[in-house]
């Protein structure tokens, strides 16, 4: 078992903001036009669809962060606390949506192809964001040319840790007749959790 580290909390960060010179909240206005553009074109059952799609994404995401203690290795401790919380939060309530989504749209027939469609328009939109925002990141710190840093991070990537390899089949298990997200059973990232804190007289939110 990973050594979750949640015990404590964390110390306030000095992380630099908008001193950084970072585009952050030029990315974050532009992704909320985005979003709101993209709900006045689509149906609820859409809507909900996406939302099952990501929350897949975060959940095997997710999954990989607590399960291998590489990806935040050498992590400013009190900002791999953070994300560690972060991702048992998205263990915990992985399946949320998708219920709701079988019981009020349905699991088979159309509701299986609206989910599935929905899942591969998803993983491309999601992913190009992700790259172009990256692009734009990287290109406010001046290291778009950096080729042994893209390089570095493909390694990291697909490589060695290589988690993004990993990802590839639960997101194939989506697709699946049967699927639901807790068949990928991982409660005891959860369960760690609550104990750390237990153990240092803290009670888990």
């Amino acid at each position: 078992m990973t050594n979750l580290g949640l015990g404590r909390a964390p110390k306030p960060l000095n992380c630099g903001g908008l001193d950084a010179g970072l585009p952050a909240r030029e990315l974050e206005a532009g992704l909320s036009d985005e979003l709101a553009k993209l709900r006045n074109l689509i149906t609820p059952e859409d809507a909900l669809a996406i939302t099952i799609a990501l929350e897949h994404f975060t959940a095997i995401m997710a999954h990989e962060l607590l399960g291998d203690d590489r990806i935040l290795a050498g992590a400013d401790p009190a900002l791999a606390a953070i994300w560690r919380w972060h991702a048992i939060e998205e263990t915990e309530h992985k399946a949320v949506a998708y219920d709701v989504y079988r019981d009020v749209v349905g699991e088979n027939g159309l509701a299986y192809w609206r989910r599935a469609r929905v899942m591969v328009m998803t993983t491309v939109t999601f992913w190009s964001f992700v790259f172009l925002y990256h692009l734009r990141l990287v290109r406010a710190d001046k290291a778009a040319t950096d080729v042994r840093g893209w390089w570095t991070l493909f390694r990291w990537m697909w490589v060695y840790p290589g988690n993004m390899r990993n990802l590839i089949r639960p997101w194939l298990d989506y697709f699946r007749g049967d699927f639901h997200p807790w068949q990928h059973d991982n409660h005891e990232y959860v369960e760690a959790w609550k104990a750390t804190y237990e153990a240092e007289g803290a009670v888990p939110a």
